[in-house]
């Protein structure tokens, strides 16, 4: 799971944000590992081995991309047309490098998309503020199932709601602070509240049940993540970007927007890489791997990684500024794939995939008992 940067924070408090964030790097400094994002050409990626582009076929504002499984990933679109919004949900392949829309979904009034995911099950969820939508996956592509509504569960004053991957609870956030409930028993537990000065910023579910959150206040960006049973498990100063996954979490520095903060959940060990000449624009955390999307002074952006197990860090594609940019829609798949839009302004919008298991350090040999 990741967060995006947050773009909506009103300028006096974004300046607060970095003032106060000035710290960070001080408090964390397991001196950063300076790596440089560029591709020699002679080990540029291949078409069809190591990346490929999936065209659309039309100009898609792309709101979730979501990996159902090593191959097969959802893009859910956004739209409007005289006034109405619109949900445009596809579905792709890495092994053809071909995607198919699927389905339209037309959002009621005050209706927005939350979250996507692929639940234990198979099936693709969306969750806007107001419902749950359910899709199959067929031998023909996704099939609408079934649609829960939230609004008699959770009412309307509920915020960031995402549904956890067993398709049993949902998590959202309320006046109290978050709260994740039972569909089932619809019975609600207050996971986290937070301080009188902060307001929660955003949420994920994790891996293994743990689930993460951020929270903002005058003195910065905040990271805490909980254990099953609702105790914490980890809280430190974040910046505005930070995935969280495979018992790790990753942050942009609060005060260098080049330098990324890697934390391990269990033993509390900590590294740091940090981009010359280069500012991040993603994050994405799967499987031991963290991959990133950088941006460079002349707009070439970067598509690399950093294993978490090796070290080793990899460069794996470079978009320059007359080819387009990425979005920052970016998600990894299990076995290393990175997929992100690819936008243009002169053509339909494609989703770039790109091997980021290449380059990857050799497998560590176990720890002897």
């Amino acid at each position: 799971m990741k967060w995006k940067r947050c773009k909506k924070l009103a300028p006096a408090v974004a300046a607060l944000v970095f003032l106060a964030s000035m710290a960070v790097l001080t408090q964390l400094k397991p001196q950063a590992v300076e790596v440089t994002p560029s591709l020699p050409e002679d080990t540029a990626a291949t078409e069809g081995v190591d990346y490929k582009t999936v065209n659309l076929r039309a100009v898609v504002d792309v709101n979730h991309i979501v990996w159902l499984d090593e191959t097969l990933f959802s893009v859910i679109g956004s739209g409007s047309n005289d006034g109405v919004s619109y949900l445009w949900i596809y579905l792709g392949s890495q092994k053809t490098g071909q995607a198919q829309l699927c389905d339209t979904l037309t959002l009621q009034e005050d209706e927005s998309l939350n979250s996507a995911l692929s639940l234990a099950d198979g099936r693709l969820a969306l969750c806007t503020n107001q419902r749950l939508v359910f899709f199959d996956v067929t031998g023909d592509g996704l099939r609408r199932q079934t649609t829960l509504s939230l609004l008699p569960i959770l009412g309307d004053e509920c915020s960031k709601i995402a549904l956890h991957p067993s398709g049993e609870r949902v998590a959202f956030i309320s006046s109290q602070g978050l709260e994740v409930m039972d569909l089932t028993t619809r019975q609600c537990t207050l996971l986290a509240q937070p301080d009188e000065d902060a307001f929660l910023l955003d949420f994920c579910w994790m891996e293994d049940d743990f689930i993460a959150y951020r929270t903002i206040a005058q003195d910065g960006t905040t990271l805490c993540v909980l254990r099953p049973d609702g105790t914490e498990a980890w809280r430190g100063a974040a910046g505005l970007l930070a995935a969280a996954g495979s018992g790790h979490a990753a942050m942009e520095s609060g005060d260098n927007a080049s330098v990324v903060q890697i934390v391990d959940l269990a033993s509390g060990a900590q590294s740091a890489f940090s981009l010359a000449g280069q500012n991040l624009s993603a994050l994405s955390l799967r499987g031991g791997l963290l991959a990133a999307v950088t941006l460079a002074d002349d707009a070439t952006s970067y598509i690399c990684s950093w294993d978490l197990q090796s070290g080793v860090f990899a460069t794996h594609y470079a978009v320059t500024a007359e080819e387009g940019s990425l979005g920052d829609s970016f998600t990894l798949s299990q076995n290393g794939w990175a997929a992100v839009p690819l936008l243009s302004s002169s053509s339909n919008t494609r989703i770039l995939l790109v091997n980021c298991s290449t380059g990857r350090g050799p497998e560590k040999e176990p720890a002897q008992p």
